[in-house]
């Protein structure tokens, strides 16, 4: 008579340990795919990065690199990056850095040789 009783109970915390919250990241992700739009900058679930150019039905594409553009299912977009292009952390690094070290490594930069803190 008692495993008639816990049956139902486990069935209930399955369902709302396990499928509630997979109903909800399912849904979160459709929106997410329904919300992307050309020049957004995303991460796909493969940890590519690239700014989408193009959506054309359930496919997009994916600049990765200048001129080197993918072709990816919308479903496999993983994450929009809120950050603009060519910045870390809302940083614009062309500015940070100064002309012609943007891609300098922090070793090479001025503040790291001259011991300079921010």
């Amino acid at each position: 008579m008692a495993g008639l009783l816990l049956l139902p109970i486990f069935l209930i915390v399955f369902w709302v340990m396990i499928v509630m919250p997979q109903k909800r990241m399912r849904q979160a992700h459709d929106a997410l795919v329904a919300s992307l739009e050309p020049g957004q900058e995303i991460m796909t679930t493969a940890g590519v990065y690239g700014t989408i150019t193009r959506l054309e039905g359930e496919t997009a594409h994916l600049e990765i690199a200048p001129g080197v553009v993918i072709r990816i299912d919308k479903r496999s977009v993983g994450a929009v990056m809120d950050a603009p292009a060519g910045t870390i952390g809302g940083t614009d690094l062309a500015a940070e850095l100064g002309d012609g070290q943007a891609g300098a490594s922090l070793e090479e930069s001025d503040e790291w040789r001259d011991g300079r803190q921010r």
